[in-house]
């Protein structure tokens, strides 16, 4: 390899971006599976009606203040702020804790629950918990 040829480089450099890619892609997918059947967990669990939505994903953040027992609209007041720079993503976050709040307690869950969401592997075990755990 010439001091000047990266061309060997700049296809190993291709390629590892290439499968990070991937793996993320996949583990967003994973994810993605994972609300949905939670969601229609909780939604069964809360005698919510369609349940359907849980597959559609701007749809979810509809059906989840539905199943604790809020108004439709406020999934759009929980999406809405994501779209204003800075402040937006921790208004989001706000509303999030307090629709998940209200989720919780239409499961019979402490309502504080929603705050230990934000704490990795912890959410899974919690969500798994009152989507499937008994009532």
């Amino acid at each position: 390899m010439a001091l000047g040829d990266i061309s060997g480089l700049d296809a190993g450099v291709g390629a590892l971006i290439a499968a990070m890619l991937g793996i993320f892609l996949f583990f967003m997918f994973l994810g993605y599976i994972f609300l949905s059947f939670a969601l229609m967990g909780l939604s069964k669990k809360t005698n919510t009606d369609k349940i359907w939505l849980c597959w559609i994903p701007i749809a979810q953040m509809i059906q989840l203040p539905r199943i604790g027992g809020l108004p439709w609209w406020w999934g759009l007041i929980y999406i809405g702020p994501m779209f204003i720079p800075v402040i937006g993503p921790l208004i989001s976050v706000g509303i999030g804790i307090y629709i998940w709040w209200k989720v919780a307690e239409a499961v019979n869950k402490p309502g504080w629950w929603s705050l230990l969401l934000l704490i990795p592997i912890v959410n899974i075990v919690l969500v798994c918990i009152m989507a499937w755990g008994k009532k």
